[in-house]
């Protein structure tokens, strides 16, 4: 897979886990982060469970619990659900489900730079296999040369052209060297 089927999986699925938190909302507050309890052991046994009986009892004559029980429920509708499968998500099915979805400010941030990458390509790192290696300014041995690689040095690989020259990055400057001289080397 290249890296721009990669970079389509990841706002597909960026694109599904932010319909799901729109669908879901926050959830529960859940307090975290304390290994202390609410209560302990002696204040457990000492709590006074009727007390709290008492005031649960007492709600059920509080006449606003009692209007507000009383009223007619209202009828919302339903929010649309966003179905999608990375395995069948095109471009246009992921620009349709983010087109019906108002994102919240760090979501938009996130699609903004997302966008803003879109048509850039990703870059791999290689090593040069020849001893000494031109770096031309085109695609063949008739473009000239703008510098020299050696052998173990690594390089950025911005893509390979149709015929076999890898199109590389050399002190900032877009070059092209032939690939039967460079080795991608595994990411991760």
């Amino acid at each position: 897979m290249g890296a721009r089927g990669l970079l389509k999986m990841v706002v597909a699925l960026l694109a599904l886990i932010f319909g799901a938190m729109v669908l879901v909302g926050d959830g529960p507050e859940v307090a975290m982060g304390s290994d202390e309890p609410a209560m302990t052991a002696e204040e457990l046994a000492t709590f006074d469970t009727a007390a709290v009986e008492d005031t649960v009892t007492k709600t059920d004559d509080n006449p606003a619990i009692l209007a507000a029980a009383a009223a007619e429920p209202v009828e919302t509708e339903p929010e649309p659900v966003l179905e999608a499968s990375l395995a069948t998500a095109t471009d246009a099915a992921v620009a349709a489900a983010l087109a019906e979805v108002e994102p919240s400010e760090p979501e938009a941030e996130l699609a903004e730079e997302i966008a803003a990458t879109d048509g850039v390509e990703l870059t791999t790192v290689g090593v040069v296999l020849g001893q000494r290696v031109n770096v031309r300014s085109g695609p063949s041995t008739g473009n000239g040369v703008i510098g020299q690689v050696v052998e173990n040095q690594e390089v950025e690989i911005l893509g390979y052209e149709d015929n076999g020259w890898a199109r590389i990055l050399l002190d900032g400057e877009e070059g092209y060297m032939s690939g039967d001289f460079i080795r991608e080397l595994p990411q991760g």
